[in-house]
């Protein structure tokens, strides 16, 4: 799967074993967390943004995912889009939701979250057009500084993630 050593849930122990069981047995270890097994400390780090950002009052599981999916998709990691679609696809939404999710954020969200994807989407291709009323636009809608920053955190932490999957994969 990759071309450096990483490790298989099944032989996973220790650091890595933990870090392996936030994830359920369902969904089960994405590829790109077995990935990051080939540093134990760095896989660590990763976990802990993962929990922190599990446990964030304020982005849903799913609206985290549409995140990482529209980042997905601007970074060309192909792994990623398909496992961030099937967890919309889990959550209800459509193929042709998911699908229109970059131009129609508003299909299978509701409005304050509709508002946080576009944002997203327009800070992933032209971040410098990015101003007051944006942001302004969305705390009127009730988002908090702190959430619309951990939303942008996510996405642009994808950049990272898929360079590194991109240059590991076999």
């Amino acid at each position: 799967m990759f071309l450096i050593d990483y490790v298989d849930p099944e032989k996973a122990e220790g650091v890595v074993g933990d870090a392996y069981s936030f994830f359920p047995a369902k969904l089960g270890v994405p590829a790109a967390v077995q990935l990051y097994s080939a540093s134990p400390k760095l896989l660590d780090v990763q976990i802990g943004t993962i929990k922190y950002l599990a446990g964030q009052e304020e982005l849903s599981f799913h609206l985290l995912a549409a995140i990482r999916l529209l980042a997905a998709r601007h970074y060309c990691h192909d792994y990623c889009v398909s496992f961030n679609s099937g967890i919309l696809a889990q959550a209800g939404l459509s193929k042709e939701e998911i699908d229109r999710l970059d131009d129609d954020p508003a299909a299978g969200f509701e409005e304050k979250e509709a508002a946080l994807l576009g944002f997203v989407s327009k800070a992933l291709t032209s971040p410098q057009n990015i101003g007051e009323k944006d942001v302004d636009a969305l705390r009127a809608l009730g988002w908090q500084d702190t959430s619309i920053f951990d939303a942008m955190a996510q996405a642009a932490q994808m950049a990272g993630a898929s360079l590194v999957f991109r240059t590991f994969s076999k």
